[in-house]
């Protein structure tokens, strides 16, 4: 009789304990370190800047080199700190440029194009030295040699990239659909945009 006393007195126990444990709560779900930060992602529209570009055709003997004003247009323009394979920064704009020649003899070169470019990281935190690629689609038109189209791939930095102001230097080479072997050559451009809208 006392062994089954002890052992129902063991035995509520056992349940008694098991009842007053505290309830089960889940662990936090894991998030990463470069989970998206809704105070530094920013999208900015319709920005409108001016910079300076030089352009050196293959025929730089016959042609000279350009060099002009260029007025640009950024449709969107983006940052995004969250994606760990998405490039960080990014923009689509239009640009023209209206160059004239270190040598007078020879005439002005008009240049029009449509742009993309982006960053060559993610989950960048810094406002500067934004390395990035990208490509350039458009026309380009010299006096004596004629129009055509040009493609340009870019390589280039942000300088300052922020959702109010960016400033941009990049180089490309342009291949031309018009005197091919004259004026293909390497260009390059700084720009400075500001934007009107922005999230």
């Amino acid at each position: 009789m006392l062994r089954k006393l002890l052992f129902l007195l063991l035995l509520g126990g056992g349940f008694g304990q098991l009842f007053a444990q505290e309830p089960f709560e889940p662990a936090e779900p894991y998030e990463p370190s470069y989970v998206k930060n809704q105070d530094e992602d920013w999208v900015s529209y319709l920005g409108l800047g001016a910079g300076y570009g030089a352009y050196v055709p293959a025929a730089q003997s016959k042609l000279g080199i350009f060099h002009g004003v260029n007025t640009e247009f950024v449709w969107l323009s983006g940052h995004n700190s969250g994606g760990s394979r998405s490039p960080s920064n990014w923009r689509v704009y239009s640009r023209v440029g209206i160059m004239k020649s270190t040598q007078d003899s020879v005439g002005g070169l008009i240049s029009y194009l449509m742009g993309a470019n982006f960053s060559l990281e993610s989950r960048v935190k810094r406002k500067w030295l934004i390395p990035y690629i990208g490509i350039e689609i458009g026309g380009i038109k010299q006096k004596e040699l004629g129009g055509g189209m040009q493609f340009n791939p870019v390589l280039g930095v942000q300088l300052l990239a922020t959702k109010y102001a960016c400033i941009h230097a990049q180089a490309s080479y342009t291949y031309s659909t018009r005197a091919f072997d004259q004026l293909s050559g390497f260009c390059g451009t700084v720009t400075a945009n500001f934007f009107f809208w922005r999230d």
